[in-house]
C-alpha cells in the first residue's frame, strides 16, 4: 500500500492518499499515523482519500477500525473526511464507520470526490450545510 502524508500549511488539512488493498492492520496503521500527524499538527482537519484502493474487510474489521478512529478522539476536535469508491459494497461499510463516528461525537464525512470533500473542510462550522449530493448518505 503506497502512503504520504501531505501537510497543507494553507488549507490545513493532512492529506493521505491510499492505494492497495486496504486490509484490518493496514487501516488501524493509517489511522495510527494520522493520530501521530495530527498531535503534531493540532489545528489541522484530515482528508483520507481511499478510491485506490481495494477492500478485504468484514463486519469484525470494521469493528477493530472504528475502535482506531476512537483512540483518535481522545484529543483530536477537528474535521475528518474519507473519500470512497463509489461501489456498493463500500457504500455498506461506510454507513457503519459514519454512524459509530458521529456516534462518538467525531465531525466526520464521507464523499465519493475530492472536490467536495475539500470544499466540506475548509468551509466554516457556521456555513456548514445539509450534506451534499456528492456525500455519502442514506440511499
Amino acid at each position: 500500500m503506497a502512503t504520504v502524508i501531505e501537510v497543507d500549511r494553507e488549507k490545513k488539512i493532512l492529506y493521505r492518499k491510499v492505494s492497495g488493498v486496504l486490509q484490518t492492520d493496514t487501516y488501524k496503521g493509517l489511522i495510527s499515523e494520522l493520530s501521530s500527524a495530527a498531535k503534531v499538527h493540532r489545528n489541522f482537519d484530515i482528508l483520507v482519500d481511499l478510491r485506490r484502493t481495494v477492500a478485504a474487510i468484514g463486519m469484525i474489521d470494521l469493528m477493530a477500525i472504528v475502535s482506531a478512529w476512537s483512540r483518535l478522539g481522545a484529543h483530536y476536535c477537528r474535521k475528518i473526511a474519507v473519500i470512497i469508491p463509489e461501489v456498493e459494497e463500500r457504500y455498506q461499510s461506510a454507513q457503519i464507520i459514519r454512524a459509530y463516528m458521529e456516534a462518538q461525537g467525531f465531525r466526520f464525512r464521507q464523499f465519493f470526490d475530492l472536490d467536495t470533500a475539500s470544499k466540506w473542510l475548509i468551509e466554516s462550522e457556521s456555513s456548514y450545510q445539509s450534506p451534499a449530493r456528492h456525500e455519502v448518505m442514506n440511499r
